[in-house]
């Protein structure tokens, strides 16, 4: 099954319409904040990237992320038991940067800062994600965190480009482009698109959380039921008498 170009959503977008679109309002611009709204709307299994490596450098309070960091799911200091990453807030941070006492921790505390902006590239906005540390590194080490995080999808550029979506929310991509044409063009924000939208959204929930429905035995369990049984753990009780 051939999958829905650029150009296909563009053009779901004026059939919506029954034309193209106001001015100050592109096809392209309504498929880009679909795109947007759809990969936002959920921390979408689909969405894993990683795992990538991040650098130390002495120095640096900071690592760079990738810059299609979405939201960050893992962080690891492998290699070693003594370096620990500790999730915290950026204003902890900032006010133990402020402290005059000196650290006494095994690792680094960290923070996710999505406000920093390319001073090179400022007409691209916030687009230099970090990962703030406290304390600041004091050697340069290669490859020393590990990180697995959910991206950002990236616009499409050229008519045959191919959203990186699954193909099973194909559909509801094209009428997450047509609820929002309406609701831009129309101020529509009740229209049979955004309900079909709404509908066919609930399905690409339970497909996604259906990737992976085992997760091994929980925590404090014996053994995972209907699965290979330990023999020493037997599923059954025998006759007491």
């Amino acid at each position: 099954m051939a999958r829905r170009t650029f150009a296909e959503y563009k053009a779901e977008v004026e059939h919506a319409l029954g034309n193209t679109p106001s001015a100050g309002i592109t096809t392209a611009g309504i498929v880009a904040d679909a795109l947007n709204s759809l990969c936002a709307s959920r921390s979408w299994k689909w969405r894993r990237g990683g795992p990538v490596t991040a650098d130390l450098t002495s120095g640096q309070e900071y690592v760079e992320l990738p810059l299609d960091f979405g939201e960050l799911t893992t962080i690891e200091y492998p290699g070693t038991v003594l370096r620990g990453m500790i999730p915290t807030s950026m204003a902890t941070i900032e006010r133990l940067r402020a402290s005059t006492v000196s650290p006494s921790l095994f690792g680094f505390y960290y923070a996710v800062s999505t406000g920093n902006i390319d001073e090179a590239f400022p007409e691209n906005g916030l687009s230099v994600p970090t990962l703030e540390l406290y304390p600041t590194p004091t050697a340069t080490v290669t490859d020393a965190l590990r990180i697995t995080y959910l991206r950002d999808v990236p616009e499409m550029d050229t008519d045959t480009d191919i959203p990186q979506i699954p193909i099973w929310m194909d559909r509801a991509f094209a009428l997450l482009c047509r609820a929002i044409a309406h609701e831009l063009e129309d101020d529509d924000a009740s229209s049979a698109a955004r309900k079909a939208f709404d509908r066919e959204l609930a399905d690409c929930i339970r497909r996604d959380a259906s990737s992976q429905t085992k997760y091994g035995t929980m925590a404090g369990g014996l053994y995972p039921h209907a699965e290979g049984l330990d023999p020493f753990y037997p599923s059954n009780i025998g006759d007491p008498t």
